[in-house]
């Protein structure tokens, strides 16, 4: 293997997709965190019915589903990036040089989302947490 087509096998798969991006998948590593992303942040919101914040119904129940399947579509996209790249390196398929600016802006786009889950998830925290203080307080509250 060429020292300069070594492929970054440490920093691909902490980002869902980076490595597709890496090997010049644009659309399927935006796919791939896209999955990973929306099973995951289902998860997360998930914890705020068993809270009891919001009510989601039985959503509670199938949690762990949802983390394992949010996972593996990591997991799988994790293991496609190096699929793809080892054959990129051994001449099986044309290789793509990976391009800087497809990588910022996909690590870019990836932070926005994050970000924005995370605000979401605290936005429903402080709301909810705080009318459920304020009927605490309430005279119809159980004691």
């Amino acid at each position: 293997m060429d020292e300069e087509k070594r492929p970054m096998n440490v920093l691909l798969p902490v980002i869902p997709g980076l490595g597709q991006v890496y090997c010049g998948e644009i659309l399927r590593g935006i796919l791939i965190f896209c999955g990973t992303y929306l099973l995951l942040t289902v998860w997360m919101f998930g914890w705020l019915s068993i809270l009891d914040l919001l009510d989601f119904g039985y959503l509670d129940t199938y949690l762990i589903l949802l983390l394992l399947a949010g996972l593996a579509v990591w997991g799988w996209g994790a293991y496609d990036a190096y699929r793809y790249n080892r054959m990129m390196v051994a001449g099986e398929i044309p290789w793509r040089e990976p391009r800087l600016l497809h990588l910022i802006l996909f690590v870019v786009m990836v932070i926005v989302m994050v970000l924005a889950a995370f605000f979401l998830m605290g936005l429903i925290l402080a709301l909810f947490g705080f009318m459920g203080m304020v009927n605490m307080f309430s005279p119809e509250y159980p004691r």
